[in-house]
Order: C-alpha cells, then sequence, then structure tokens
C-alpha cells in the first residue's frame, strides 16, 4: 500500500462519508449484530479501528459507549470530529494513527476495550495488523468486509488497463482473520448480507479518484493509462457524470476473546 496515494484516496471521499446518514440497529448489518450479541453496554469502552468519517463511532457514543476512534487520515477525522459535533456526541475521542506501523503498547491502549469494531477497514489486512486488533481487545472483536465484490466502472477500468482489482484481498483477509482466531482456540462466527450502491461522479472527480485508487494499490499510473482511463471515463460518462454500481456481499467476523 501505497500510504500517501491512500492518505489523498480517503481524503476525497471525506465529504461523500460525512454525508451518510448514523447507522442504527434497525438499518445496518454492522450495527445490528453489534446489539443482537450485546457486545458492549453503555460506559464501556470501544475501539473503532479505521473510524473514517465517524458514523459508527457517533452510532455507539448514542448507545452509551466510551469511544476511541482512530483514523490515519486528517480529513476524514476533521469530517469525523464535524459531524460528531453535529450529533452533540460527548464520549468520543478521536486519534489520528498509522494502524499498520502504530504501537498500541506506547498508546496505552492494549486490553483495554470491550470491543474492538474494524468495520470496512483497510487496516485489517495481515496478521500483523489482525494481532494489534485482538491485542486491544479485552471482550468482543469485530471485523467486516466488503467480499466477492463486483464494480460496473472500476472493473472494467481495471481490466483495460491489465490491472489487478486489489478489491479481492478482502476475500482473503477475512479468511485470514477466521484461520487466526480458531487457530488461537477461539470459536469466531461469521455472517453475511448482499449489498449494493452506486456511487456517482463527475468525470472529473471520477478520474481523480480512480487514479488515487490504482496509486494506492498499484503504483504510479503511465502515461498511457492515463490517457487509457480518461479516454474511458469520458467515453461513459453521461451529462458529465460516471454512475458505477456496486454489487458485494458483506462479511462480518466476530469472536468473543475472554
Amino acid at each position: 500500500m501505497n500510504t500517501e496515494a491512500a492518505k489523498k484516496l480517503w481524503q476525497s471521499m471525506a465529504a461523500r462519508f460525512s454525508e451518510m446518514e448514523i447507522p442504527t440497529a434497525a438499518d445496518n448489518f454492522t450495527m445490528k449484530i453489534i446489539t443482537e450479541n450485546e457486545m458492549c453496554r453503555p460506559g464501556q469502552r470501544v475501539l473503532d479501528v479505521g473510524c473514517g468519517a465517524g458514523r459508527y463511532a457517533i452510532a455507539l457514543d448514542k448507545l452509551g459507549m466510551q469511544v476511541t476512534a482512530t483514523d490515519f487520515s486528517e480529513d476524514m477525522l476533521a469530517a469525523a470530529k464535524n459531524c460528531a459535533a453535529a450529533h452533540q456526541a460527548k464520549n468520543i475521542t478521536f486519534s489520528c494513527d498509522d494502524w499498520l506501523h502504530m504501537d498500541i503498547r506506547e498508546k496505552g491502549w492494549e486490553n483495554q476495550f470491550d470491543l474492538v469494531l474494524c468495520n470496512m477497514t483497510p487496516a485489517i489486512r495481515d496478521e500483523d495488523s489482525l494481532q494489534k486488533a485482538i491485542a486491544a481487545c479485552k471482550g468482543w472483536l469485530m471485523i467486516t468486509k466488503p467480499c466477492r465484490r463486483i464494480s460496473s466502472v472500476q472493473d472494467e477500468l481495471l481490466k483495460r488497463l491489465n490491472l489487478k482489482n486489489s478489491f479481492v484481498n478482502s476475500d482473503r483477509q477475512i479468511k485470514l482473520a477466521f484461520d487466526f482466531l480458531w487457530q488461537m482456540g477461539k470459536n469466531p462466527q461469521m455472517r453475511c448480507e448482499k449489498d449494493n450502491w452506486e456511487n456517482e461522479r463527475t468525470l472529473v472527480e471520477a478520474i481523480k479518484y480512480y487514479s488515487l485508487f490504482i496509486e494506492n494499490s498499484e503504483g504510479s499510473l503511465t502515461d498511457s493509462q492515463k490517457q487509457q482511463m480518461t479516454e474511458y471515463l469520458t467515453g461513459i460518462a453521461v451529462d458529465g457524470m460516471i454512475i458505477d454500481k456496486t454489487d458485494t456481499v458483506s462479511y462480518a467476523l466476530y469472536c468473543r476473546m475472554v
């Protein structure tokens, strides 16, 4: 992963994420599992890894939890803080950290959280990043990933540029996490739910987004690839807009660690 490209990618999406509704158990897969399993109670501590624009941190604050929300994107955290203020959240501590390179012992986070939530975040990508989440947990661990993802524009673009689709890593990562917990002697559970959405961007926004997405996962584009991408996106634009339709299966892996 190109860290600087990743920061720019998430920066470009901060405003979009901050406009999304705050999830509840009535309308959200992740929140439903958390509440059904009583993963945390009012006053207990939650670590939200890769919190993005803070939607889940705010949702858990509304349920009375003490939330620590961490992300490596300053722009995402700024959006999260604004959103938290708008919702009058009172029990969220925001922290700017690079999960892949941070030391949770130095942070004082070891064995401190009743729930460690890693929701749709690329921060949990290998054994090292998973072990940090486990080490921070003294109750429940929950990881969600978008698996078997199909995106109408993005997939075709990557195919034309002869590049691999990095979203297939989510399928591998969720299996890695399950196997790791199983080998620890834990009893991880899994649930899944089909999901779909549309992302609408202007042509200029789409070129910027896909450039950053590819740079984050594959490295810099060649001049030829940039031209190919621009020509493809220009060709499919309707009234200057690009609509990317995504179908995926959201997988939730959750486990009581004690």
